[in-house]
């Protein structure tokens, strides 16, 4: 998690790599948008790339 830029620990303070190890990191859990999305949305641009092709050809 950032604040002001900063990764912050888990107890509020900024990350510093010379004293912090990387598991008192503060992670943000589902952020982002979800791999089936993803997954999903690239197989409809692949099928639809295709017919594309397909129909230029007819």
């Amino acid at each position: 998690m950032k604040l002001n830029d900063k990764v912050q620990t888990i107890d509020g303070r900024d990350f510093d790599p010379s004293r912090d190890a990387e598991d008192r990191i503060k992670w943000v859990a589902n952020e982002g948008i979800r791999v089936s999305r993803v997954i999903n949305r690239s197989g409809k641009q692949i099928c639809r790339h295709c017919e594309v092709k397909f129909v230029d050809k007819l």
